[in-house]
C-alpha cells in the first residue's frame, strides 16, 4: 500500500468515526433515553465514543510528510548532500506533517537534534521529540510530541532515499546533548 494510499485511509477513518460519534450522541442517544432511560442511553454514548478515542490515540502520531531545510552548498550535488547527512547537525531544521484529528495536515517544525528514537504506545510511536526547556506550562504547549515513522512510509516525491536513510541513522546515533 503505497504512502498516498494509507494518509487518505487514515483520513477517512477518523472522520468516519467522528461522524459516528456525532450520530449516536445526537441522534441515537436522544431517541433511547425516551424509550429506555440511562443505561441504553450511557451504552450508546459510550458505544460511539470509544471507536473515535481509539482511532485518535493510535493514529495521531502517523508522520505523512517529512522535509528538510538544506544549506545551499548541500543542494549542489549527490555526494555534497550525503555528507551533509552524514553530519548532520543537531541543529538542522525538519518539519513533520501528521494528521490532526480531523484528518487536516498539522505541521511541527523541530530540530533534528530534539529527535529520539523511541518505543511508547505499544510500539506505534517510534520517535519522540525532547524539546528544550521553555517557560511555559505543559498545558500551554501544543506540539506534537510523539512520531510515527513506519519503514518504507517515506516516499512519494523523495529525491534521494540515502538521504533519509542516512538522517534516520544519525538520529539513532544521537544528535544534541544526551539524556542522563
Amino acid at each position: 500500500m503505497t504512502k498516498t494510499c494509507k494518509t487518505v485511509f487514515l483520513g477517512c477513518l477518523k472522520l468516519t468515526t467522528v461522524f459516528l460519534f456525532i450520530f449516536s450522541t445526537l441522534f441515537l442517544a436522544p431517541a433511547y433515553f425516551q424509550m429506555g432511560g440511562w443505561p441504553l442511553t450511557s451504552a450508546i454514548l459510550v458505544g460511539g465514543a470509544v471507536p473515535m478515542v481509539f482511532v485518535g490515540y493510535i493514529t495521531s502520531p502517523f508522520v505523512t510528510y517529512i522535509h528538510m531545510r538544506l544549506p545551499i552548498y548541500a543542494r549542489r550535488s549527490k555526494d555534497i548532500l550525503i555528507r551533509f547527512v552524514r553530519t548532520l547537525s543537531p541543529e538542522a531544521e525538519l518539519e513533520m506533517t501528521t494528521m490532526t484529528y480531523f484528518g487536516m495536515p498539522g505541521s511541527t517544525r523541530l530540530r533534528a537534534g530534539e529527535l529520539r528514537p523511541a518505543k511508547k504506545r505499544f510500539g506505534i510511536v517510534n520517535f519522540i521529540r525532547v524539546p528544550p526547556p521553555s517557560h511555559k506550562p505543559a498545558w500551554w504547549r501544543k506540539d506534537v510530541r510523539d512520531f510515527f515513522v513506519g519503514p518504507g512510509q517515506i516516499g512519494g516525491r523523495i529525491r534521494e532515499m540515502d538521504v533519509w536513510d542516512e538522517t534516520l541513522n544519525a538520529i539513532k546515533r544521537g544528535l544534541g546533548p544526551k539524556q542522563r
